[in-house]
């Protein structure tokens, strides 16, 4: 078979995603509605999609898109590949946040990268791009900041207080359950990291605690656990690993 030429690889994978979006249920009014702004919709979806190769292009170690369009169509039939470019791509027009969209943008490049097949972990970072803005994604970077720092495999999110003094200032913490701790500074909002670790929960990556409340702190002495936001179970150490890198877009202010 003689070599692909950029543009063929190109084309080939526009007629991949054509086929993506145009399945499903065929009504006379849709695709009235359709032809009448196909050309429109093809421009948005073709800009949409060069943004996506380009995302994926740099951590996959390639210069520019012709060359990463060339690898994607020369794996094409690998299931690692059309799941993974399909579900990256899908992933990518659901995220609201453009933040939160680079962030599965660079997570679907490394399961690429791996040659990968989507799994649980990935639907679970996908819950989360979707359904985070900005503001929440850096929380939850501060919450996995916290925890990598505490290298442990267990942890649980939490608000102390200092013994005697429930109207004083309070602390907002990632503990290991241990003698280890970590603050979480620059939290003025103590509703947005209520907020960040409900989304956390939803996604499957945090659950909820329904431990007593007289969890000892991991300095006992001097301060005690007021309320658990939520904790993060030992099985889940390697996927906040994971979590963490695809966190890089995410500036900290």
């Amino acid at each position: 078979m003689p070599p692909r030429t950029d543009d063929q690889a190109i084309e080939l994978i526009k007629e991949t995603i054509k086929d993506w979006n145009e399945k499903g249920p065929q009504l006379p009014f849709v695709s009235t509605l359709f032809a009448a702004f196909g050309l429109l919709f093809l421009k948005l979806e073709e800009a949409k999609f060069e943004d996506f190769l380009n995302q994926i292009r740099i951590p996959l170690g390639f210069g520019n898109i012709a060359a990463v369009s060339n690898h994607i169509a020369d794996h094409m039939h690998e299931r690692w590949m059309s799941e993974g470019l399909g579900r990256g791509w899908r992933l990518g027009l659901e995220t609201m946040d453009e933040t939160a969209r680079r962030c599965a943008f660079l997570m679907a490049a490394d399961y690429m990268a791996q040659k990968k097949v989507p799994d649980r972990a990935y639907r679970q970072f996908g819950i989360l791009f979707m359904e985070a803005d900005e503001s929440t994604l850096r929380m939850v970077k501060k919450i996995s900041a916290a925890k990598t720092s505490l290298a442990g495999r267990y942890a649980f999110v939490s608000q102390s207080l200092r013994h005697g003094n429930v109207e004083g200032e309070r602390f907002y913490e990632v503990q290991d359950g241990r003698e280890n701790y970590r603050l979480l500074d620059g939290v003025e909002d103590p509703e947005l990291l209520q907020a960040a670790c409900d989304l956390l929960v939803r996604a499957g990556l945090m659950s909820v605690w329904f431990g007593h409340m007289e969890m000892p702190h991991a300095r006992p002495v001097e301060m005690g656990v007021y309320r658990v936001y939520g904790e993060i179970k030992h099985y889940l150490a390697n996927t906040w690993k994971a979590l963490h890198q695809y966190l890089e877009p995410v500036a900290m202010k």
